[in-house]
């Protein structure tokens, strides 16, 4: 063997580990790659989608990788729902679903399975969305369909999730099956279009209703659910698009089990509506027993303070609310007794259509002006005439507010009292306000309403109110003093005059007063002037 051979046959081999090692090294330490986006595929079905005649317990779902369930048992829909739940396996990555029926199947009637965005790849989670698996006991597939969009009866962006149901309207239905029993046809509000498809449907007619459903029962829960329906019944099939209301009813009048939370003071709390309410002691029997309630800002509670001071280990009370009376128990402890605490409500920063508001932990009584100081930055005295409210037990000083202003309150000892006689210690409080050019201004023509008065509120993209105005003809309002930042303007047809919106009831088949949107959000800015034409469209 020649230099020269031996030359060429070393290179070669020292080549060949030289690719060898390269390729150890790759798969060893992968450079990657475009990452993977796709979804996974359905390769086989057993049996096959859309089968007709079934009679199968058993249904496979194999994919072309390894996929795994997301939240299945949230997002499966099954139309019409199987009376008991179907085993769905495997949990792990697999490249197949199992979906054992424990259901005896309905004769004729086609059904589908929507997995929602359950199904996920193994890898990277993209979404298999709503991959659907039907088949029919019967001849053929059932293949109308009913399409529409959701709202929220008062907010300007509805919840998402809502979940829309058919329910069969024959001689066996009743209203009260949304309470108790789970829908004949069911469909998920699918994206931030807020529009749904109920699909394979069966010529027929029915009750179509929405839920906002917190328990994912597809029952009506008026505790936790919002509900919406359509007031007509529907035929199918039908070209017809429903749009329909989601809205939280107002529940049933109920006393809660009162609570004593100090030494004279007692917590009932609520649900439902207490326009009439009244509560008696009934025993003890007290001599000069007197008592005071205050109603708790935003919360279904009533704060009832009395005096004299109890000592029996009972106390009972009689409550009544128009036609419903309750007897209430309390078994009484030996609490401290409360000390007058005054607490802010609104100071610092004011906008000129605000006042300084305090409250208390107990009912304030009397306000005494001659032990209270309000002056501006330039130590100039400034007259107040303080207003109780009572119900919520808040003091508002109205002021006369100026532009880069700074107003100090003091409170010496004896200008509040409260239910018991206790006084308050020295209070310093401080508020200030801003250049009026730092707000903007507002004013919306507000034309065709089919009716008269109107509520009209500038609320923030929350939903918070932020001012409100009654319009009771057609012409326009104005909105002063706006702080920057984007806002709703909305109008309430108050229909019952009672200057609130009213929700509805389905049972009582009573939809809530319309609310209706300016389109998009307002952007206010300092110094803002905006003129603005709100043609109302039912």
């Amino acid at each position: 063997m020649n230099q020269t051979f031996k030359s060429v046959l070393l290179g070669l081999v020292l080549f060949m580990l030289l690719i060898s090692t390269s390729n150890c090294a790759k798969r060893g330490n992968p450079e990657g790659g475009p990452k993977d986006s796709l979804p996974p595929i359905v390769v086989r079905t057993v049996p096959e989608n859309y089968s007709i005649n079934f009679d199968a317990k058993e249904i496979r779902i194999y994919f072309d990788e390894y996929i795994r369930l997301n939240n299945v048992q949230r997002q499966l829909v099954v139309s019409p729902p199987f009376k008991n739940e179907a085993e769905i396996t495997p949990l792990s990555a697999a490249k197949f679903i199992k979906i054992v029926i424990k259901d005896t199947l309905k004769e004729n009637t086609t059904y589908a399975i929507n997995f929602g965005k359950s199904i996920v790849d193994n890898n990277e989670g993209n979404e298999y969305e709503y991959y659907k698996y039907v088949f029919s006991t019967g001849t053929f597939i059932d293949s109308l369909s009913l399409k529409g969009t959701i709202k929220d009866a008062f907010l300007a962006v509805p919840e998402e999730e809502v979940t829309v149901m058919l329910y069969e309207y024959n001689e066996e239905y009743t209203d009260s099956l949304i309470l108790n029993e789970k829908p004949y046809y069911i469909a998920n509000v699918q994206d931030s279009t807020f529009g749904y498809e109920l699909t394979n449907l069966k010529a027929g007619q029915y009750i179509l209703t929405a839920l906002k459903d917190k328990n994912n029962n597809y029952k009506f829960d008026p505790f936790e659910d919002k509900i919406g329906y359509e007031k007509t019944i529907i035929t199918i099939p039908t070209d017809s698009v429903y749009e329909i209301s989601l809205f939280k009813e107002v529940l049933d009048y109920e006393l809660k089990r009162p609570q004593q939370v100090s030494k004279q003071q007692i917590l009932f709390g609520y649900q439902g509506v207490i326009d009439d309410l009244s509560i008696k002691l009934i025993d003890p029997q007290l001599e000069g027993f007197e008592k005071r309630i205050i109603q708790e800002r935003d919360k279904d509670s009533l704060r009832y303070w009395f005096k004299p001071a109890i000592t029996a280990d009972t106390i009972q009370f009689i409550a009544s609310n128009l036609s419903i009376v309750d007897t209430l128990v309390v078994r009484w402890r030996d609490f401290a007794a409360d000390s007058l605490d005054i607490k802010n409500i609104k100071t610092g920063r004011l906008n000129f259509n605000e006042n300084v508001v305090i409250g208390a932990n107990t009912p304030i009584v009397s306000i005494d002006t001659s032990y209270i100081k309000v002056m501006n930055k330039d130590s100039v005295s400034i007259a107040i005439e303080p207003q109780l409210d009572s119900i919520y037990n808040e003091v508002s000083f109205p002021i006369e507010l100026n532009e880069e202003e700074t107003y100090s309150l003091q409170f010496l000892p004896g200008a509040i009292t409260d239910y018991y006689g206790n006084i308050n210690d020295t209070i310093d409080l401080r508020a200030t306000t801003r250049s009026r050019s730092d707000y903007g201004t507002l004013t919306m023509d507000i034309q065709n309403a089919s009716s008269y008065p109107l509520i009209v509120e500038l609320t923030q993209t929350t939903g918070e109110v932020e001012q409100s105005k009654v319009l009771e003809s057609q012409g326009p309002v104005t909105f002063e003093n706006i702080v920057p930042g984007k806002y709703y303007v909305r109008i309430i047809y108050d229909l019952n005059a009672n200057g609130i919106w009213d929700t509805g009831n389905f049972l009582r088949k009573e939809q809530p007063e319309p609310v209706i949107y300016f389109g998009e959000t307002i952007e206010a800015n300092a110094n803002w002037f905006l003129n603005q034409t709100f043609i109302l469209k039912e």
